[in-house]
């Protein structure tokens, strides 16, 4: 068998071991999916009864991200934390922003990071004036960038680009920190009508 025979039929079984885009993509969004469809639904059944309670209970934050929240709540850390970053001449957006990007960069997961964040700067919500919609999307915008070795896109592209290591560096690691810079971009722009 020649080289070249020998490295399609690598290349034929490395493509047949992944799996397709479309459930790549059903597993990363789901647990969003299910949050989403639990805020959607309680909007029409009363959170208080048994069936409004089973979907909170179905879409109840995803664990490591809600438990991680839990940990800092329970141990004082994000009161504190809250506390001692509120009183930085820092606009509570760009503070949202960076508390979820470096909390991705730090767990490598960005359900985990908007999460945790949200707890961390809920308490500095209603003194700061600002909506919690601009927070929410400078919380998402944050926890998109810094992509790195220790989040699960990063070897997911690494391995459908099939490039290594250095080069998964400085495409998705350096794309993703853009994009999270330009969206911080558009939702100061967007905080001046809302």
């Amino acid at each position: 068998m020649s080289t070249r025979t020998a490295t399609r039929a690598v290349e034929k079984q490395d493509t047949k071991v992944l799996p397709g885009f479309g459930i790549t993509l059903l597993t990363i969004l789901l647990p969003l999916l299910i949050m989403v469809a639990k805020t959607i639904a309680h909007l029409l059944v009363d959170p208080e009864s048994t069936a409004g309670e089973v979907i909170g209970f179905i879409g109840n934050p995803t664990g490591a991200g809600g438990g991680f929240n839990a940990v800092l709540t329970a141990s004082g850390v994000a009161p504190g934390l809250a506390d001692a970053l509120s009183v930085l001449p820092v606009s509570p957006i760009i503070l949202a922003w960076r508390i979820a990007i470096i909390l991705h960069f730090a767990v490598g997961s960005s359900t985990v990071a908007m999460i945790s964040a949200a707890g961390i700067v809920l308490p500095m919500m209603a003194a700061s004036g600002v909506s919690p919609e601009i927070t929410a999307l400078a919380i998402g915008a944050g926890a998109i960038g810094l992509t790195q070795v220790t989040d699960s896109l990063f070897w997911m592209y690494q391995s459908y680009m099939k490039i290594s290591v250095q080069q998964s560096i400085r495409t998705p690691s350096v794309g993703t920190t853009i994009a999270s810079v330009v969206a911080l971009g558009m939702v100061l722009l967007l905080s001046l009508f809302f």
